[in-house]
């Protein structure tokens, strides 16, 4: 782990009978996990002053003792005689030093709150269930090499075994591990869902030790069961008389905090949504009123209600990625991100079909639930509304503390992950790496002589506009290109980095214009053209497309196209560049030429983004979201996909130059007039009746 070390001196003289002098010595360490503070007291007795003292060699007398690191830990524990949901969750800081160890960490957790078992029966785990061994040393977790470093560990008792069947059949004996002090009803919970149980309050646990049923809301442990014991899941016969769940019922309630979540970001309030219907496993089997498919060789989803389209990403047989990434990058044109939630978390507590044997329900259910998992990533990956719906995060969280690390512990920590980089409490490494080396800047010759921006190289200026446009591009994310959010004042907040993006085009276009017309003099304008002519040939070079058309357009602006005696003092060679650059961006037969360009360019590339908002709008309104039966009209949505799945593929690839601040500075912050005042500037330039140029 690299660090940075930044040394602090404090000296004080402290009077003893000896007159020794302390020196003190302050040291932060700096690393990308924490600051870790150091400090010693150097005594010295064969010195007088402090300046004789302070004149010795410091390589010779500092000698560096670690003093502590901030470590975060949650403590999921249980007191003894709880009930219900009457446990313990911390979340706390600690102080732990260089020389501690797993186990003395575990040690202090357990006396600081009065935890009553024994400490060696609990253990320190990463958020997949790992545990860490009780002789690891606890720095040893701030490597960045190490898994999860970033992340909190969790403390709770260590797992036994217990033996597991349903009273009803006798092949279904299995062996899992557990936690001994939690509520009995999370072990059923387990159960229900090893054995695809479909409504849980009608089962309950029965002790095969002495044939009692257990009390859900006590611990196994409470309850005289021993290790490596049978329970059994019975059918209760008064399914009402239940305790309440010491945790958030996720799979079966309509009613839990997924049912009442409120959508904080990418509202679809404005359009027409799916009604709220049947649990995914009361839709059904495939039939004409809940999903229809295009007839050719495969089968291709045309029409379905919301269920069937959950059911088809998590499908066992059918499992098409292109496909779950098209119902990911479009469902908020029909659906909230709560719902979909709800639906997930329903379909990932499969159901076991009448007259399937355990053996092949098993292998159902965990690639059933695997692909839900699968769905989940990806969804945090592509979502933007993830970044500010914080309700949708901590009931995601609370899926994998609570469900997902007693079912897939390996699949908890990435994703895990995922959601604490969108809260910005982790950083992912997202590096992209370059074959080829970094140009090197082309920065003026003398720099103290620097006055605008055209003191640089054409090509840098070029660069730098590509580095701050690229930036803005690759912010835009998957739904902020649906239902036309750009056009509509009411919904402007969900396409906040298109809107970013096509008014700092437009910003560049009117400052191409008024770079040109702030020059009185007719060669100066000329210049000033020739220049950004110059600009424009390398962003087409850079395959920036979306800066290109902004040059272009103010190259092209009424206010610069009339100024005829200034074009004639052009450079014939670029003026010829000029009006290939132009013909290429001509809009006609809907940028026909324009398109061919940007369906060649496989490096990195920023297309020109109206293209794609005018074909998402022509996809938009030539069809509706719902088909005359209600179905959702999925074949618009595909095709709509396709549209934005190219353009985020290109945010992936970005570019490998130089940044120099001080150009960049100047191309974010500059000066422009606006059309009218452009107009008024460019007939005073060149005036209509031809015959007064000033000067």
């Amino acid at each position: 782990m690299q660090m940075d070390f930044i040394f602090t001196f404090y000296s004080v003289l402290i009077i003893f009978p000896s007159s020794p002098i302390f020196h003190d010595i302050h040291v932060d360490v700096h690393s990308r996990k924490a600051v870790q503070s150091y400090i010693t007291d150097i005594p010295s007795g064969d010195v007088e002053t402090l300046t004789e003292y302070q004149a010795q060699a410091l390589e010779d007398v500092i000698e560096v003792h670690s003093k502590y690191c901030p470590m975060k830990f949650e403590l999921r524990v249980y007191p003894h005689d709880h009930d219900g949901d009457n446990h313990m969750v911390y979340a706390t800081p600690v102080l732990v030093s260089q020389d501690s160890f797993v186990s003395d960490v575990i040690d202090l957790l357990c006396n600081s709150y009065s935890l009553e078992y024994d400490p060696r029966l609990y253990g320190l785990f990463l958020h997949d269930d790992q545990q860490l061994p009780s002789g690891m040393s606890m720095w040893d977790y701030l490597d960045d090499s190490f898994p999860g470093y970033q992340d909190t560990l969790v403390l709770h008792m260590i797992h036994k075994p217990i033996i597991v069947s349903l009273e009803t059949e006798a092949d279904s004996i299995a062996t899992i591990s557990v936690d001994f002090s939690q509520p009995s009803v999370v072990v059923k919970e387990i159960l229900c869902r090893r054995y695809g149980c479909r409504y849980h309050n009608q089962y309950g646990l029965k002790y095969e030790g002495n044939s009692l049923m257990l009390n859900l809301q006590k611990s196994l442990h409470n309850q005289g069961v021993l290790e490596e014991e049978r329970i059994l899941l019975v059918v209760m016969d008064d399914s009402d008389i239940l305790p309440a769940f010491p945790m958030k019922d996720l799979l079966t309630r309509k009613d839990s905090a997924f049912a009442s979540m409120e959508c904080e970001a990418g509202s679809t309030e404005s359009f027409a949504l799916v009604e709220d219907d049947c649990n995914i496993w009361d839709e059904g089997p495939d039939s004409e009123h809940n999903i229809r498919f295009k007839k050719t060789n495969e089968l291709v989803v045309v029409g379905a209600t919301f269920n069937k389209l959950v059911e088809r990403i998590t499908s066992v047989t059918d499992h098409d990625i292109e496909f779950v990434k098209a119902f990911l990058l479009t469902y908020q044109s029909y659906a909230t991100p709560d719902k979909l939630l709800r639906k997930l978390v329903e379909r990932y507590n499969v159901v076991r079909p009448s007259g399937t044997s355990l053996e092949e329900f098993s292998q159902m259910r965990q690639t059933i639930q695997a692909r839900v998992i699968n769905a989940l990533r990806l969804w945090v990956e592509y979502g933007v509304e993830f970044k500010y719906n914080v309700t949708l995060q901590d009931n995601i969280l609370h899926f994998i503390s609570s469900v997902l690390v007693l079912d897939h512990p390996r699949f908890c920590r990435p994703l895990r992950t995922n959601i604490l980089s969108i809260r910005g409490l982790i950083q992912k490494r997202n590096v992209r790496r370059f074959r080829d080396p970094m140009p090197p800047a082309k920065l003026p010759a003398n720099p103290g002589s620097v006055l605008s921006v055209f003191d640089f190289d054409p090509e840098e200026i070029a660069r730098q506009l590509t580095l701050i446009d690229f930036s803005l591009f690759a912010k835009i994310k998957p739904a902020e290109l649906l239902n036309q959010a750009w056009q509509k004042p009411k919904y402007r907040a969900r396409a906040q980095n298109i809107l970013q993006l096509v008014d700092r085009m437009n910003n560049l276009t009117l400052w191409v214009a008024s770079t040109i017309l702030f020059q009185k003099d007719i060669k100066q304008r000329a210049k000033r053209i020739q220049g950004f002519i110059q600009i424009c040939n390398h962003l087409h070079l850079m395959n920036n497309f979306c800066t290109l058309m902004a040059l272009l357009n103010g190259l092209a602006h009424h206010s610069i196209n009339r100024l005829t005696k200034t074009f004639g003092k052009l450079d014939r060679v670029l003026h010829k560049r000029l009006n290939e650059l132009q013909e290429m961006a001509r809009p006609d037969d809907n940028f026909k030429l324009l398109r061919e360009h940007l369906k060649k360019a496989s490096n990195s590339c920023i297309p020109y983004l109206q293209l794609y908002m005018s074909d998402l709008a022509f996809l938009d309104n030539c069809s509706p979201n719902f088909h005359k039966d209600n179905l959702i009209n999925f074949s618009k949505f595909r095709l709509i996909y396709h549209q934005i799945r190219d353009l985020i593929l290109r945010q992936d690839k970005s570019y490998n130059f130089e940044e120099v601040p001080a150009l960049q500075e100047s191309l974010l912050k500059f000066a422009f007039l606006d059309d009218d005042t452009l107009y008024e500037v460019s007939l005073q330039r060149e005036p209509r009746d031809d015959k007064k140029v000033i000067p």
